[in-house]
């Protein structure tokens, strides 16, 4: 009977199968860490294009708040060339008012005689309620006194229709807001026989656009 010994050929087998299993454990493990390393540099990637993002905007916010800041300060300058501005202007006003509003009354106290070239002037005449057959003559003014933003008109007319027009002509403009009248007073003239109205006026007082203090 031939006897065959098996146990060298097991032995291999076992050692064979054992370096499989290792081989195969070792490219599981090269393959884990490949893994590992790309997820590594991934993130990595992630993690520095975040972070450049995160330095822009923290550049933007600084730039903002650098812009915000000089808004603010520009603001605030420009809040003070206004003050100056607008006291400027009254100062202007307060200087070249009075010169205008004489110049009005005036204006007003002239008789306009119609032609081709005052034809449209006393056509805004009409629309603003004067009347253009008015004789200005009938009217004159003896006190013209002003206290801080009010003033008193003192004079003498042909008949109280003739106040009447000149209060309405003083409204007519920017001088003279919220006409009034205080007294009229009809007086007759035993020598000359005539018949005349002492009146007396009290109105606001503007120069410009400036509205009246009260």
């Amino acid at each position: 009977m031939i006897r065959i010994n098996l146990l060298p050929v097991r032995e291999r087998r076992r050692r064979r199968e054992g370096r499989q299993l290792l081989m195969l454990f070792a490219v599981l493990l090269a393959g884990q860490a490949l893994g590992l390393y790309y997820m590594h540099a991934g993130v990595s990637k992630d993690l520095a294009g975040i972070s450049s993002r995160l330095r822009t905007i923290e550049t933007e916010i600084g730039t903002r708040q650098s812009l915000q800041q000089r808004i603010q300060e520009l603001e605030g300058l420009k809040g003070e060339l206004d003050g100056q501005i607008s006291l400027f202007n009254n100062l202007k006003l307060e200087r070249e008012g009075p010169s205008k509003l004489l110049l009005f009354l005036a204006y007003v106290l002239t008789p306009r005689v119609e032609s081709a070239y005052t034809r449209d002037e006393l056509r805004v005449h009409e629309r603003i309620g004067w009347d253009t057959n008015w004789d200005p003559s009938r009217v004159w003014l003896r006190s013209f006194i002003q206290k801080d933003e009010e003033l008193s008109l003192t004079g003498s007319a042909v008949s109280h229709e003739d106040v009447s027009e000149f209060s309405k002509r003083l409204e007519g403009g920017i001088f003279f807001p919220g006409v009034e009248p205080i007294s009229q007073v009809q007086i007759y003239d035993r020598e000359l026989q005539i018949s005349t109205v002492d009146f007396k006026l009290r109105s606001g007082l503007r120069f410009g656009r400036r509205p009246a203090l009260k």
